[in-house]
């Protein structure tokens, strides 16, 4: 997937057109404050369009020394099962599960999105914010040269794996540095 680094505007348009962006920037300079305020107002008040209309989830995660783990828990806190027509909150709510998930399927924030949505009264567009994806680097030791094969992998096979399937899921990336 080429991902084009946007500011503003065109990291809206970006994540319109292809469903995933990057924003970049130094430490302080206001990636963060984009995407949790500008983006999410822009997004709560329906002037930006997905595939599923004007109706968004969103999901902010930071990578940590454990992003499988983090991510889930950042997933079963998110809120999706609110959406639920007749909630089934016990098949989203243990973190245990959807981590397990990240590590075996082949699709998994994909299949949870679909799962959703399946028992949604509103079809939504969901976006997946990683604020500080240079961290999943510094967490996992490839700055050092090491070869990973575990969580790291996985973590951003999902992300990777969403963008390939069909659900309507978009992801953005922040990333501190030059």
């Amino acid at each position: 997937f080429p991902v084009t680094i946007g500011v503003g505007r065109s990291c809206i348009e970006l994540l319109r057109q292809k469903r995933v962006a990057a924003i970049s920037g130094e430490s302080g300079s206001g990636k963060s404050v984009f995407v949790t305020k500008t983006l999410r107002e822009k997004l709560e008040g329906g002037e930006i369009s997905g595939v599923r209309g004007n109706t968004w989830r969103v999901v902010v995660t930071t990578p940590s020394n454990n992003p499988v783990e983090q991510l889930a828990s950042d997933l079963a806190a998110s809120g999706l099962t609110s959406l639920y027509q007749q909630p089934r909150a016990e098949e989203f709510s243990y973190r245990d599960e959807l981590a397990r998930a990240i590590r075996t399927e082949v699709n998994p924030i994909g299949r949870l999105c679909q799962r959703v949505l399946e028992r949604s009264v509103t079809p939504f567009n969901l976006l997946i914010v990683v604020d500080g994806l240079e961290d999943l680097v510094r967490y996992s030791g490839m700055e050092r040269g090491e070869v990973s094969g575990g969580d790291d992998v996985f973590y951003v096979s999902a992300f990777l794996a969403a963008l390939r399937g069909t659900e309507p899921v978009y992801v953005g990336f922040i990333v501190t540095g030059k």
